[in-house]
């Protein structure tokens, strides 16, 4: 458990050196409904930018005109706003994301150093 929720936790290494580290909030999903999770988002939200600036850039598929009146929930349900928010500090990428994706909803936080990041974009950039 971090911050009172379920949480998986993974570690990457390269050569005996700590590039990675991710968690994934509430992997059991079927319980929870969309409020729940967006709670969870905003309980981490307010840890994380206790320590780190992180700047908040949620997407939107479609016309968000109605939020106030139907709210995130609703929309992070039906798939049409992911909740992102990205910070870094001494060198690491903090990525705090909350999506659904193919009518899973998950919810990830992922410290990840440069050098992990700049070897992702080279793989990427290798497979095409």
């Amino acid at each position: 458990y971090v911050s009172g929720i379920e949480t998986e936790i993974s570690f990457c290494f390269i050569n005996d050196q700590f590039v990675a580290g991710f968690y994934q909030f509430t992997p059991e999903r079927s319980r929870y409904d969309a409020k729940d999770f967006v709670k969870d988002f905003d309980n981490i939200s307010v840890r994380l930018q206790s320590k780190y600036e992180m700047a908040r850039n949620d997407v939107w598929y479609k016309n968000n005109i109605n939020v106030d009146l139907m709210g995130i929930d609703f929309y992070l349900l039906t798939g049409d706003v992911d909740l992102k928010e990205d910070g870094f500090d001494e060198g690491k990428l903090i990525s705090h994301s909350l999506r659904n994706s193919e009518g899973s909803i998950k919810h990830i936080v992922m410290y990840a150093s440069s050098e992990f990041v700049k070897k992702i974009e080279n793989s990427v950039e290798n497979e095409f």
